[in-house]
């Protein structure tokens, strides 16, 4: 499988009505510009999107989202981070295959970004 599809599986996108792409474009750091969506539906469909359109005009969506997996990864606080804390083991896996994809994929920049990822993912 590919990672897309291990996204689609583990969250089941594929019963779900997503975000338009012009939503997401929009809307670059998925848990602050999006308060009323839930983190369990909101970051999958960022990871997605992300897979989808990351080398060529994702680059700030990648961004935000891979600081907002720092912050949840770094996070303590169960309700401040409820998408860690109720990720299956298949589901946690496919958020660290998802990071690793983006640093071998796309031109990541941020290095404080990336040792928290390395760190608490």
């Amino acid at each position: 499988m590919n990672i897309d599809m291990d996204i689609i599986d583990a969250f089941n996108l594929k019963d779900v009505t997503l975000l338009s792409d012009e939503h997401i474009a929009n809307n670059s750091c998925p848990i602050f510009d999006n308060p009323g969506i839930p983190q369990e539906e909101l970051i999958p469909q960022y990871m997605l999107w992300v897979v989808k359109n990351g080398d060529h005009d994702g680059n700030l969506i990648c961004d935000g989202l891979l600081s907002d997996l720092a912050f949840l990864g770094r996070t303590k606080n169960s309700q401040l981070a409820p998408f860690k804390y109720n990720l299956t083991g298949r589901q946690l896996a496919v958020v660290i295959e998802f990071i690793e994809w983006c640093k071998s994929n796309l031109v990541l920049s941020d290095e404080v970004v990336l040792k928290r990822l390395q760190k608490y993912w």
